[in-house]
């Protein structure tokens, strides 16, 4: 039986596109050929659109680690929040919101639970029932048998070394970030495991280590006080974790007067839109946010439907896009 995933590769677009036409949704812009092509993949494919069961209300819960205003990454996660709205409105399930610290009623009122940020076994406990699937966005938790959808941070990880090598790159500094679930327990970044990896393999010696909260304004003070050292290492590259704090090492670079990218390249992670506004602006790895959003919706409801039985993990591509921050 042909899957989105199949209509969606047939006509050349992506999950999302895939999905929004089929479903009808009118407000959703895209060219009339385009619209063609995914209606004309799907019936030579002999697609059909699952209906979904709806058990309850017909409504799901969105529950997220941080209020839009708090989150760290606003705009990364509010991309992928939009994404998830418009495709649950897409198959007609209505969403609430909810929060770490709010008084939410039974789960068992709504039909399943997409847990968007980053949560403590605690709280990924507290969201498991017997009966309500759950899927979780952005946090590899299929070693707890949860189906979750996450960033490929390996694949983008490996572009951007081999990006470092080609270019000339010889002593390279890593900003990693470190996060904490609202309940304050410590997470790990897949990143700080990856890219050490990598570059060692590559042959790329990181020259040191520093570590920031994945903001701009910790990024330049990490970065700063690290300059400020007489006694500091040499290198001429920066990997940031996320691109908040690639802006935050680039602004400190340039008040030292330390010319990017001539003397140090910057590279960030989730090609954020505010890299792009930079100068120079960011080379940045691209994590596909809106594909993070649709294709949890779309687990959903293929647990809803009963076709997944099992925990999956969806892992949409990354790719590395090069601007004026790097050689």
């Amino acid at each position: 039986m042909a899957t989105l995933k199949d209509v969606a590769a047939a006509a050349q677009v992506s999950i999302t596109t895939a999905s929004r036409v089929l479903n009808r949704d009118e407000s959703f812009s895209v060219t009339d050929q385009t619209r063609q092509n995914v209606l004309k993949a799907a019936s030579t494919l002999g697609y059909a659109r699952p209906t979904v069961r709806h058990k309850n209300s017909g409504t799901v819960v969105l529950y997220q680690w941080y209020p839009d205003a708090k989150g760290m990454s606003t705009d990364y996660y509010s991309t992928i929040r939009q994404a998830v709205e418009q495709e649950l409105a897409a198959v007609d399930l209505g969403v609430v919101r909810f929060f770490p610290g709010d008084s939410m009623p039974a789960l068992s009122r709504y039909d399943g639970v997409l847990a968007l940020g980053k949560f403590s076994p605690a709280q990924l406990t507290k969201l498991t029932t017997r009966d309500q699937p759950l899927i979780v966005i952005d946090q590899d938790v299929l070693s707890r048998k949860l189906s979750c959808v996450v960033p490929d941070f390996e694949g983008g990880v490996a572009q951007v070394v081999a990006h470092m090598v080609q270019s000339g790159v010889r002593h390279p500094l890593f900003l990693a970030g470190q996060e904490h679930a609202s309940d304050g327990f410590a997470l790990a970044d897949p990143r700080t495991h990856f890219f050490p990896l990598q570059a060692v393999a590559a042959g790329l010696p990181i020259a040191t280590t520093l570590t920031s909260d994945f903001t701009m304004n910790g990024a330049y003070k990490v970065i700063s006080q690290f300059l400020a050292k007489r006694d500091h290492c040499a290198f001429d590259a920066i990997f940031s974790a996320n691109d908040e704090m690639g802006i935050g090492a680039l602004k400190a670079l340039q008040e030292h007067g330390i010319k990017v990218p001539e003397q140090v390249a910057v590279y960030g992670f989730n090609d954020l839109n505010m890299g792009r506004f930079v100068s120079p602006a960011l080379t940045s790895v691209r994590v596909r946010s809106e594909e993070l959003g649709a294709a949890a919706v779309q687990l959903l409801q293929a647990k809803l439907e009963g076709t997944l039985t099992f925990p999956l993990r969806i892992t949409p591509e990354s790719e590395l896009i090069v601007r004026g921050s790097t050689n």
